[in-house]
Protein backbone atom coordinates (compact mmCIF):
# COMPACT_ATOMS: atom_id res chain seq x y z
CA UNK A 1 0.00 0.00 0.00
CA UNK A 2 1.39 3.40 -0.99
CA UNK A 3 2.34 5.35 2.14
CA UNK A 4 -0.48 8.17 3.21
CA UNK A 5 0.56 11.44 4.02
CA UNK A 6 3.15 11.62 6.83
CA UNK A 7 3.87 7.86 6.99
CA UNK A 8 6.91 6.33 7.80
CA UNK A 9 8.75 2.94 7.06
CA UNK A 10 7.27 1.73 10.22
CA UNK A 11 4.18 3.55 9.74
CA UNK A 12 3.27 3.04 6.42
CA UNK A 13 -0.20 1.27 5.49
CA UNK A 14 -1.79 1.85 8.71
CA UNK A 15 -4.25 4.14 7.79
CA UNK A 16 -5.37 5.10 4.63
CA UNK A 17 -8.69 6.07 2.82
CA UNK A 18 -10.40 4.96 -0.55
CA UNK A 19 -13.72 6.08 -2.38
CA UNK A 20 -16.57 3.38 -3.42
CA UNK A 21 -19.40 4.97 -5.31
CA UNK A 22 -20.42 7.87 -3.10
CA UNK A 23 -18.76 6.29 0.00
CA UNK A 24 -15.56 7.42 1.40
CA UNK A 25 -13.81 4.94 3.40
CA UNK A 26 -11.44 5.89 5.47
CA UNK A 27 -9.14 3.04 7.71
CA UNK A 28 -7.16 4.68 10.82
CA UNK A 29 -4.85 2.77 13.46
CA UNK A 30 -6.37 4.00 16.97
CA UNK A 31 -3.77 2.23 18.66
CA UNK A 32 -2.29 5.93 18.05
CA UNK A 33 -4.24 7.39 20.74
CA UNK A 34 -5.84 4.39 22.23
CA UNK A 35 -5.29 4.01 26.44
CA UNK A 36 -6.18 0.52 26.11
CA UNK A 37 -3.13 -2.56 25.38
CA UNK A 38 -0.14 -0.73 25.62
CA UNK A 39 -2.12 2.63 24.29
CA UNK A 40 -0.21 4.88 26.85
CA UNK A 41 3.10 3.77 25.78
CA UNK A 42 2.40 3.90 22.02
CA UNK A 43 0.72 7.12 21.71
CA UNK A 44 3.67 9.29 21.32
CA UNK A 45 5.56 7.14 19.56
CA UNK A 46 3.44 5.54 16.21
CA UNK A 47 2.51 8.80 14.48
CA UNK A 48 3.61 11.85 16.91
CA UNK A 49 0.47 13.20 15.34
CA UNK A 50 0.94 12.73 11.59
CA UNK A 51 -1.96 10.56 11.48
CA UNK A 52 -4.63 12.84 13.53
CA UNK A 53 -3.22 15.60 10.86
CA UNK A 54 -3.40 13.32 7.97
CA UNK A 55 -7.25 12.45 9.42
CA UNK A 56 -8.50 16.14 9.27
CA UNK A 57 -7.19 17.03 6.40
CA UNK A 58 -8.96 13.52 4.54
CA UNK A 59 -12.09 14.33 6.45
CA UNK A 60 -12.53 18.15 5.18
CA UNK A 61 -11.82 16.67 1.75
CA UNK A 62 -14.19 14.38 2.14
CA UNK A 63 -17.39 16.75 3.55
CA UNK A 64 -16.40 19.41 0.88
CA UNK A 65 -16.89 17.00 -1.92
CA UNK A 66 -20.20 17.43 -3.42
CA UNK A 67 -19.49 13.11 -5.01
CA UNK A 68 -19.09 12.04 -1.65
CA UNK A 69 -22.54 11.09 0.51
CA UNK A 70 -21.45 9.19 3.01
CA UNK A 71 -18.24 8.92 5.17
CA UNK A 72 -17.43 5.54 7.08
CA UNK A 73 -14.56 5.37 9.38
CA UNK A 74 -13.19 2.28 10.04
CA UNK A 75 -10.64 1.71 13.45
CA UNK A 76 -10.08 -1.32 16.17
CA UNK A 77 -10.23 -0.31 19.76
CA UNK A 78 -14.43 1.59 20.48
CA UNK A 79 -15.71 5.09 21.40
CA UNK A 80 -18.76 3.69 22.91
CA UNK A 81 -19.69 0.03 24.47
CA UNK A 82 -21.98 -1.60 27.10
CA UNK A 83 -19.21 -4.24 28.05
CA UNK A 84 -18.48 -3.11 31.42
CA UNK A 85 -15.82 -5.64 32.87
CA UNK A 86 -14.35 -6.45 29.09
CA UNK A 87 -12.42 -3.99 27.18
CA UNK A 88 -15.04 -1.15 27.15
CA UNK A 89 -15.27 2.25 25.24
CA UNK A 90 -11.58 3.84 25.46
CA UNK A 91 -10.87 7.39 26.46
CA UNK A 92 -8.25 8.28 24.02
CA UNK A 93 -10.46 7.60 21.08
CA UNK A 94 -12.88 9.81 22.54
CA UNK A 95 -10.64 12.58 23.48
CA UNK A 96 -8.35 12.57 20.01
CA UNK A 97 -10.82 11.00 16.95
CA UNK A 98 -14.69 11.82 18.48
CA UNK A 99 -14.54 15.70 17.98
CA UNK A 100 -13.28 15.58 14.60
CA UNK A 101 -15.96 13.08 13.04
CA UNK A 102 -18.62 15.83 15.13
CA UNK A 103 -16.78 18.77 12.89
CA UNK A 104 -16.80 16.53 9.51
CA UNK A 105 -20.26 15.02 9.81
CA UNK A 106 -18.36 11.20 10.21
CA UNK A 107 -21.46 9.02 9.19
CA UNK A 108 -20.82 5.71 10.64
CA UNK A 109 -17.66 4.67 12.61
CA UNK A 110 -16.88 0.67 12.46
CA UNK A 111 -14.97 -1.05 15.23
CA UNK A 112 -14.06 -4.61 16.43
CA UNK A 113 -12.07 -4.98 19.09
CA UNK A 114 -15.12 -6.14 21.88
CA UNK A 115 -16.74 -9.78 20.80
CA UNK A 116 -20.55 -8.72 20.59
CA UNK A 117 -22.45 -6.23 18.14
CA UNK A 118 -23.56 -2.71 19.64
CA UNK A 119 -25.01 0.33 17.27
CA UNK A 120 -25.40 3.45 18.76
CA UNK A 121 -28.08 6.22 17.90
CA UNK A 122 -26.63 9.09 16.28
CA UNK A 123 -24.62 10.88 18.76
CA UNK A 124 -23.06 14.13 18.75
CA UNK A 125 -20.96 16.28 21.44
CA UNK A 126 -19.66 14.74 24.42
CA UNK A 127 -20.61 15.56 28.35
CA UNK A 128 -18.15 17.62 30.21
CA UNK A 129 -17.27 14.59 32.69
CA UNK A 130 -14.60 11.84 33.23
CA UNK A 131 -15.14 9.76 30.21
CA UNK A 132 -16.53 12.18 28.10
CA UNK A 133 -19.89 10.40 27.32
CA UNK A 134 -21.22 11.06 23.88
CA UNK A 135 -24.39 12.40 23.63
CA UNK A 136 -27.44 11.11 21.79
CA UNK A 137 -28.34 13.47 19.24
CA UNK A 138 -31.45 11.14 17.82
CA UNK A 139 -33.17 8.48 19.09
CA UNK A 140 -35.68 7.48 16.82
CA UNK A 141 -35.41 3.54 15.87
CA UNK A 142 -37.43 3.30 12.94
CA UNK A 143 -34.68 5.56 11.22
CA UNK A 144 -31.63 6.85 11.67
CA UNK A 145 -30.63 10.36 10.93
CA UNK A 146 -26.52 10.61 10.43
CA UNK A 147 -27.28 13.89 9.92
CA UNK A 148 -27.87 14.52 13.59
CA UNK A 149 -24.49 12.64 14.43
CA UNK A 150 -22.41 9.95 13.90
CA UNK A 151 -23.52 6.25 14.47
CA UNK A 152 -20.92 4.15 16.06
CA UNK A 153 -20.92 -0.10 15.52
CA UNK A 154 -19.17 -2.66 17.28
CA UNK A 155 -19.27 -5.88 15.07
CA UNK A 156 -16.24 -7.78 16.85
CA UNK A 157 -18.83 -11.11 16.82
CA UNK A 158 -15.89 -13.58 15.84
CA UNK A 159 -16.30 -15.32 18.82
CA UNK A 160 -18.06 -18.10 20.71
CA UNK A 161 -19.44 -15.23 24.20
CA UNK A 162 -19.99 -11.83 23.38
CA UNK A 163 -17.90 -9.91 25.80
CA UNK A 164 -20.88 -8.01 27.10
CA UNK A 165 -22.11 -11.21 28.34
CA UNK A 166 -18.78 -12.66 29.79
CA UNK A 167 -19.68 -11.66 33.59
CA UNK A 168 -23.06 -13.05 35.03
CA UNK A 169 -26.00 -10.31 36.49
CA UNK A 170 -25.49 -12.20 39.21
CA UNK A 171 -21.78 -10.84 39.37
CA UNK A 172 -22.28 -7.51 39.01
CA UNK A 173 -24.36 -7.35 42.04
CA UNK A 174 -28.03 -7.97 40.49
CA UNK A 175 -27.95 -4.36 38.61
CA UNK A 176 -30.85 -3.78 35.95
CA UNK A 177 -29.24 -3.52 32.50
CA UNK A 178 -30.45 0.34 32.40
CA UNK A 179 -27.87 1.16 35.59
CA UNK A 180 -25.32 -0.49 33.64
CA UNK A 181 -25.65 1.45 30.86
CA UNK A 182 -25.40 4.31 32.87
CA UNK A 183 -22.50 3.58 35.11
CA UNK A 184 -20.89 2.64 31.93
CA UNK A 185 -21.54 5.91 29.79
CA UNK A 186 -23.09 3.81 27.51
CA UNK A 187 -27.05 5.29 27.28
CA UNK A 188 -28.01 5.55 23.38
CA UNK A 189 -26.42 2.12 22.52
CA UNK A 190 -28.28 -1.07 21.18
CA UNK A 191 -27.11 -4.28 22.27
CA UNK A 192 -28.65 -7.92 21.79
CA UNK A 193 -28.97 -8.38 25.03
CA UNK A 194 -30.70 -4.29 26.32
CA UNK A 195 -31.37 -1.02 24.36
CA UNK A 196 -29.41 1.72 26.83
CA UNK A 197 -31.94 4.25 25.93
CA UNK A 198 -31.03 8.18 26.73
Amino acid sequence: MPAAAGQTEVTQGLWYAFTAGSMRVISIANDDVAYQDRGQFLRSRISNGAQRAWLERELAQARGNRDIDWIVVCMHHVAISTADMFNGADLGIRQEWLPLFDTYGVDLVVCGHEHHYERSHSIRGQQANATLTPIPAATATDAIDTTKGTVQMVIGGGTSVPSNQLFSIRRRGGSSPRSRCAARGAMGVKTAEATCAA
